[in-house]
């Protein structure tokens, strides 16, 4: 065995080899020169390494097993065998930080590098009950959790600040509930790329499940389920930017996120080219003797920001039993494709879209059904202000310049004798325009047959074909959403 009772500085490069002894350091270790530690028993710092002079490197070799509180070091710290981590962990300069085996957090744990690559090589536990989270920042290198994560003991939180790459290979459990957990489950920097495609569970956080702070390319968030958090399951581009966030390449797809107590999905900025797809957002949920839902609705399903959110993709979820809408949005969104959804037995629309510019937004091909309000609600005109007057059996109101709401559901409210000033501003319904001829709307829809809006950056609304017993089709009004879907 070897073991230092109090300070201990370093004057060179060292080694100390214990075979199987125990290594045990009881005061701080400081000293610009490297150490080497070879034990196949226990070595321990019982303090801080490097805090006060900052070492140059530290190693442990394989078997046995290292308990730290801290480290700082100008250069690479690898340890290759079992370690028990507490602190912060900084790697200045050019060196790496890495553990070969098991890692278990005995406090909230931070590991820093200068863009050097973070490896965790097995499995990544908390002490148990205690959720300790884990803070990763690798400047411009990468971050690889090779092993599961919380699969024994779940961790509070796992927050990737900094790194152009984070890759999780195995499933990963984070418990919000636990004493020391952080307020979002897992979290993701700016401009890094998350690839955590091997699912696991996120739930019980005082903030959101799952929060991207600002723009990320080529992310994965796969296979999860994320419940019953305080604020979202997902949200995207959390820094609230007005301008577009670039998700380039990002898919989140096949997660269950239920039970939130505010939106299953919420994109904070408007973001381009996101697809969301094969996820169920939103379920009946099990309700306690008296009648308090766990593990079900969220309050919306998926809320998007206003903005420019080009080459954004909904389609494939099931989004239902969700307290208020299915999908919504506060204002105009541009360039969303919402198609092969089915979206049901949501407590008001299943998809509202009250007021602005929806240029280039499309909605088609989604069963939606059983909604407690309207399938598709367009509110009371989309770009119009709302109002309370007016006669619901005239139809549009040139001069008051809205529809009336309380009608928006009766197949013969929009028709075709409106003031012909207000006819560019009036799209059509269940019918599709070819030049100048009108073709007839399929079974069950309502065609209104004018000439398409002049200069209009609107699509038409159409139906789809062969659509249902039942099946009504909306109008838009200009810069309203395509609209192929039928509602049931």
């Amino acid at each position: 065995a070897f073991s230092v009772a109090g300070v201990t500085t370093l004057a060179g490069d060292t080694v100390i080899d214990a075979d199987r002894g125990a290594v045990t350091f009881s005061g701080t270790v400081d000293g610009g020169f490297t150490l080497d530690v070879k034990s196949r028993g226990t070595t321990t710092f019982v303090r801080a390494v490097g805090n006060l002079t900052t070492l140059k490197g530290l190693t442990t070799d394989a078997g046995g097993s290292t308990a730290t509180a801290g480290v700082n070091t100008n250069g690479t710290q690898s340890y290759g065998d079992e370690v028990s981590l507490n602190g912060q962990y900084v790697v200045d300069g050019d060196g790496t930080f890495s553990v070969a085996q098991a890692t278990t957090l005995s406090g909230p744990v931070a590991v820093k590098t200068d863009g050097g690559t973070i490896t965790f090589g097995g499995r990544i536990d908390s002490l148990l009950g205690k959720g300790f989270p884990l803070t990763l920042s690798a400047g411009a290198g990468e971050v690889l959790l090779k092993g599961p994560i919380g699969s024994k003991q779940a961790l509070g939180g796992v927050a990737v600040e900094t790194a152009s790459e984070v890759t999780a290979d195995e499933r990963v459990i984070l418990d919000g509930s636990l004493g020391y957990a952080a307020a979002d489950g897992l979290s993701i920097g700016d401009g890094v790329t998350a690839k955590f495609a091997s699912g696991g569970a996120i739930r019980g956080f005082t903030g959101s499940g799952v929060v991207f702070q600002g723009a990320s390319r080529d992310s994965e968030i796969r296979g999860f389920t994320i419940a019953d958090n305080v604020n979202d399951g997902i949200q995207l581009a959390a820094e609230g930017s007005a301008a577009p966030v670039d998700y380039s390449g990002t898919v989140i797809a096949g997660n269950t996120i239920i039970g939130n107590s505010a939106f299953g999905i919420e994109t904070a900025s408007p973001v381009t080219n996101l697809t969301i797809s094969g996820n169920t957002i939103g379920t009946a949920g099990t309700s306690n003797p008296w009648n308090y839902v766990t593990s079900g609705p969220n309050t919306h399903g998926i809320v998007l920001a206003p903005g420019d959110s080009s080459g954004t993709q909904i389609s494939g979820n099931t989004i239902a039993f969700n307290r208020s809408n299915g999908i919504t949005s506060s204002a105009g969104v541009q360039g969303v494709w919402i198609s092969g959804n089915t979206i049901e037995h949501n407590g008001l629309n299943g998809i509202a879209f009250t007021t602005g510019d929806f240029t280039g937004t499309t909605i088609t091909g989604n069963t939606i059904r059983s909604n407690t309000v309207d399938g598709i609600s367009l509110g009371a005109g989309i770009g119009q202000g709302a109002t309370t007057g007016g006669d619901p059996l005239a139809g549009y109101t040139a001069s008051l310049g809205h529809y009336l709401v309380k009608y928006a559901n009766d197949p013969d409210f929009y028709n075709p004798g409106i003031p012909a000033a207000d006819r560019a501003s009036e799209p059509s319904l269940g019918s599709v325009y070819d030049g100048q001829a009108s073709v007839a709307a399929p079974p069950g829809c309502s065609p209104i047959r004018r000439p398409p809006p002049s200069g209009s950056t609107s699509p038409s609304t159409s139906s789809t074909s062969g659509a249902p017993a039942g099946c009504r089709c909306r109008s838009t009004r200009p810069g309203a959403p395509t609209t192929r879907s039928c509602c049931a």
